[in-house]
């Protein structure tokens, strides 16, 4: 499936996988379009994003790449989740 169509269901970010330096990074879509504004990034797959990206610590290319939703994210927190008290 196209990034574009991904994007219209409610994707944000690509989630990749370094397995040298074993961390996971979540990149938005938008970061990369600002970054790489030649990219056509709406006409690529997650695979052929995967195959243009680069591990910032070790240089290596990521082993594992997904879509994934903000809300997915490690740590992400809605402003509607909060406690009640």
């Amino acid at each position: 499936m196209k990034i574009s169509m991904l994007e219209e269901q409610g994707y944000t970010h690509i989630d990749c996988w370094c397995d040298a330096c074993r961390i996971s990074v979540w990149v938005p879509f938008v970061m990369i379009r600002s970054r790489r504004p030649r990219l056509e990034l709406g006409q690529m797959t997650i695979a052929e994003l995967a195959l243009r990206m680069r591990c910032s610590r070790c240089g290596g290319r990521p082993t594992k790449c997904r879509e994934a939703r903000q809300s997915d994210a490690p740590g992400y927190q809605s402003r509607y989740s909060y406690p009640k008290g």
